[in-house]
């Protein structure tokens, strides 16, 4: 199955560098997912999809 969601992510709230997490955006969403910021990033989940 595949997942793909579109979220818009307030680096600025957040206290993130949008540079950084463009170079490691990999490791970023899977950590995201996976609670290590423990809702420390600010964002709206605006669409999810997925296929087969």
């Amino acid at each position: 199955m595949r997942l793909k969601m579109i979220m818009d992510i307030d680096t600025e709230q957040s206290n993130l560098n949008e540079d950084e997490l463009k170079d490691n955006i990999i490791e970023f969403a899977s950590d995201l997912l996976n609670g290590v910021y423990e809702n420390k990033v600010v964002f709206d989940l605006k669409e999810v999809d997925y296929s087969d």
